[in-house]
């Protein structure tokens, strides 16, 4: 049988487009269920409409004729229809006993076609052809006893001759549609858009720039964040507009404006002003931000991928086991780039601690400190992967770069308890950045004191942080390859070792003084140059010294 074109992957990747002709139906899906809708249900009920529009079409081409069927009885005269000629219409004008030693007792019929029937519906709509246009005589089995793949049940609808249903298209094509229909209604300046859900204008109410200064007005009086149902309290919004249309303007309204900012979660919408958010709440540092590079991770061998885990950047995207999800405490390296701003990676180990919210969110939460008992404000920023506010308490702590820190869960879903491994206070050797003469990177091992447990491997500090911001400066404006930069690196940290041996995790740390950048892309490109050799156990050494 022949495949309906909607039925095919060629049509909804290739043809399908949505156009104006669509409008009318999408407009008459917010008159029925007053409300906004997503993009998920717009297109869902867009191919339930592309699929109902075929089901009628070939109802009304099954309603010329009887359906042609070889197990069935025709007469002459009759009109038949092929679903499997694409609905061809004909006419049976004869008949004769078959002849086929494989079947016994069938009859074979003659069809006559006018000229272009087995192509589809004709021009007029199913009308047989005047008199006198050419024909086609056609024969087919009718009467047959035996089993045949062409042999349809006696009752046929338009349901029977679609071999997938408009849940299976959607679930098929789901994401081409909705890809689709939203740059088009993005074009459409009869349609507002807020996190994926559209509404007509003509269906929305005025929220002007006077009710937005009453919003501001408000959470200046509360001083804390409120959520939209709060603020429609105190804007005169016309009563007999539906509630979820209201929120769902002032929503749309409040996020064009940049004096608010939602620092809400994945289940509410919470409006602070901006300017009660820290810079680093607002704004990724720089230092924090990646840009994603390719290369070969099957040159990483198991040590270096143990590392990688171990080191657990958020840049390096890593799946965290089955048994992360449930994790009470968890015990993490606080590496450079997160000491240096006051922030905590959010990678799939660490963001079960916190909650989930969508990526234009920073969702406001409390740091409890284990030690202290008290507790400050954090910002878990989705959409750059890291959590901010913990600043002060490392310098309140002198918590170095390379010191593990405790996460914990505590009974409330937004606060999150943060504490040292502690240990009695004594001076450590460190590796200290440093600027040489020429004003290039350079280390020095000077003491400092510690007080908690930490990865020796990954411990760094900086006597000056402009020291480190003029290096990054430098870094950028030099933009050399990367395989320049850790042999640069690790002939600096090889000074500081009489075997002029690296480790892996201290060459990683290193180079995001200057920087950002996963483990697995610096171990890749260790690999990746002949002369560095590993030596087994995490360290490498580059031939021929330094």
């Amino acid at each position: 049988m022949t495949e309906r074109k909607i039925q095919t992957e060629a049509f909804w990747q290739d043809e399908f487009a949505v156009t104006d002709e669509d409008v009318p139906f999408i407009e008459e899906l917010f008159l029925d269920e007053h409300r906004p809708l997503s993009l998920s249900e717009l297109s869902s009920s867009l191919i339930t409409h592309y699929y109902s529009r075929e089901e009628n079409l070939i109802r009304r081409q099954l309603m010329r004729g009887r359906i042609y069927r070889p197990n069935a009885s025709f007469a002459v005269g009759e009109h038949l229809v092929f679903p499997q000629l694409d609905f061809a219409l004909g006419t049976v004008v004869g008949e004769r006993e078959g002849n086929n030693p494989e079947y016994e007792g069938f009859r074979v019929i003659a069809v006559e076609f006018a000229d272009g029937e087995e192509a589809g519906l004709p021009p007029d709509g199913g009308r047989l052809r005047e008199s006198g246009a050419p024909k086609e005589v056609r024969e087919f089995a009718a009467d047959l006893k035996a089993p045949h793949k062409l042999s349809l049940p006696d009752e046929v609808d338009a349901a029977n001759l679609l071999t997938v249903s408009a849940a299976d298209l959607f679930e098929s094509y789901g994401d081409v549609v909705q890809e689709r229909l939203a740059s088009y209604l993005a074009g459409d300046p009869d349609f507002t858009e807020f996190r994926d859900y559209w509404l007509p204008k003509g269906m929305a109410p005025d929220v002007h720039i006077g009710l937005l200064n009453i919003a501001e007005a408000m959470l200046v009086m509360e001083e804390k964040p409120l959520a939209p149902e709060q603020l429609l309290r105190e804007l005169d919004l016309p009563k007999e507009i539906p509630t979820e249309v209201k929120v769902f303007v002032l929503d749309a309204k409040i996020a064009q404006d940049d004096r608010f900012v939602d620092v809400g979660d994945e289940k509410q919408i919470l409006w602070a002003l901006r300017r009660w958010l820290p810079q680093n709440a607002v704004t990724s540092p720089e230092h924090l931000r990646y840009e994603p590079v390719s290369y070969d991770r099957t040159v990483l061998d198991v040590t270096h991928l143990q590392i990688e885990r171990e080191i657990d950047d958020e840049a390096s995207r890593l799946v965290a086991p089955p048994t992360a999800a449930a994790a009470q405490e968890l015990t993490l390296i606080l590496t450079y780039p997160h000491w240096r701003y006051g922030t905590l990676p959010l990678t799939q180990r660490t963001r079960v601690f916190f909650p989930a919210g969508l990526p234009g969110q920073r969702t406001q939460i409390a740091f409890l400190d284990r030690a202290g008992g008290s507790e400050f404000k954090g910002w878990v920023v989705h959409e750059h992967h890291y959590v901010y506010g913990l600043e002060a308490w490392y310098e309140a702590n002198e918590i170095p770069a390379g010191a593990y820190i405790k996460l914990e869960r505590v009974d409330d879903p937004h606060t999150v308890a943060v504490d040292l491994i502690p240990r009695r206070m004594q001076r450590e050797w460190t590796r200290m950045v440093t600027m040489d003469a020429e004003g290039g990177l350079g280390f020095s091992m000077q003491k400092r004191p510690v007080a908690c447990e930490y990865d020796e491997l990954c411990l760094i500090d900086e006597p000056d942080r402009e020291i480190g911001d003029a290096l990054r400066a430098q870094e950028r404006a030099l933009d050399r390859p990367l395989r320049e930069l850790v042999r640069l690196v690790y002939l600096e940290l090889a000074k500081l070792n009489p075997s002029v041996t690296v480790h892996g995790k201290t060459l990683y740390t290193a180079v995001n003084v200057l920087r950002r950048c996963p483990p697995g892309l610096v171990f890749a490109t260790l690999f990746g140059v002949r002369q560095f050799i590993t030596t087994g156990d995490g360290y490498w050494v580059l031939q021929g010294g330094a």
